[in-house]
């Protein structure tokens, strides 16, 4: 199952260029993935999924300036969760086995 995410600030542009205020809003959204998603169902697809609409909305983008940035999006938020305490030690963990398997 899919999350819902708060993307519709992207939703109408063709060509985007992210700007400081955009970035707050992917960085939330990115962070609500996490939070709103059950532990059990983290996984860099299902996060690429997610975020299909953003990703495609920026298809025209060079593709070596491009590359990998999701996966770093992806597991910098992992580094994050994987040194909070204030996530689960299953959350932590999940983090940091996700963390090695996407690298």
């Amino acid at each position: 199952m899919l999350v819902p995410i708060n993307i519709q600030w992207l939703s109408h542009r063709s060509k985007i260029k992210f700007s400081s205020m955009d970035l707050h809003l992917l960085y939330k959204a990115i962070r609500d993935y996490f939070d709103e998603t059950p532990v059990e169902e983290w996984a860099y697809l299902h996060f690429l999924e997610s975020f299909e609409p953003v990703i495609m909305s920026t298809i025209d983008t060079a593709k070596d300036t491009d590359k990998g940035t999701w996966r770093k999006r992806f597991v910098t938020r992992l580094d994050k969760i994987a040194n909070d305490d204030a996530y689960s030690e299953q959350q932590r963990n999940t983090a940091n086995r996700l963390k090695e398997k996407v690298f």
